[in-house]
């Protein structure tokens, strides 16, 4: 207990892992997901280093899920193919609660996004093995959205089709391209969160 004050970056990654290990995660019945270990300790890191208030911290969470949940829906075959979701879709929550948290434009929200999506990745073995590497997957997906967002913020162009594209996360991970009416249906008015136990 130095009381040394990390950057967002670094706490996340502490902050990620601990959430997930107490094995009390939500879970996204449709991506197969635990999205809280990866998006809430982003949006609060990404909080106190911003100054930034409950109410932005809660809509960035609710679009953090959102985002997660929705890219999840998209990509559903990945879990049958061996990707962990968990930690294949916390790249995408964690990117949008940090953008959200940073202020960024819709422009650099594309960008981040599409930064998050070249980036992002994690396998089920680990489980198939009884290693230890499922207790940081989320936790780096919550270090590379922060980075994602700062990149984004300083000008990185990101891919602009990164879930739809001919070569984006659904046709690599799910060996399809299919989903994106089912994905988008509703959004704007109809939160993920709220199908996330």
């Amino acid at each position: 207990m130095t009381g040394e004050r990390l950057r967002a970056m670094d706490a996340v990654l502490a902050n990620s892992v601990v959430s997930h290990c107490i094995l009390q995660d939500d879970w996204h019945q449709i991506s197969h997901a635990h999205i809280g270990c990866a998006v809430i300790p982003t949006a609060l890191a990404m909080a106190e280093e911003h100054e930034r208030n409950g109410k932005e911290v809660l809509t960035a969470v609710v679009a953090g899920y959102d985002v997660e949940d929705r890219a999840g829906t998209l990509s559903v075959p990945a879990y049958t193919r061996g990707f962990r979701p968990s930690s294949l879709f916390s790249y995408f929550g964690a990117t949008v609660a940090a953008a959200r948290m940073m202020g960024l434009s819709l422009a650099q929200f594309e960008a981040a996004l599409g930064c998050a999506g070249s980036t992002c990745g994690g396998v089920l073995q680990t489980y198939t093995d009884g290693s230890m590497e499922w207790s940081f997957q989320e936790a780096f997906g919550s270090r590379a959205g922060i980075l994602a967002a700062v990149l984004a913020a300083h000008g990185l162009a990101g891919s602009k089709n990164i879930f739809e594209g001919a070569h984006g996360l659904n046709k690599s991970y799910s060996g399809t391209n299919g989903g994106q009416e089912s994905a988008l249906d509703e959004l704007g008015s109809r939160f993920h969160i709220m199908d996330t136990c």
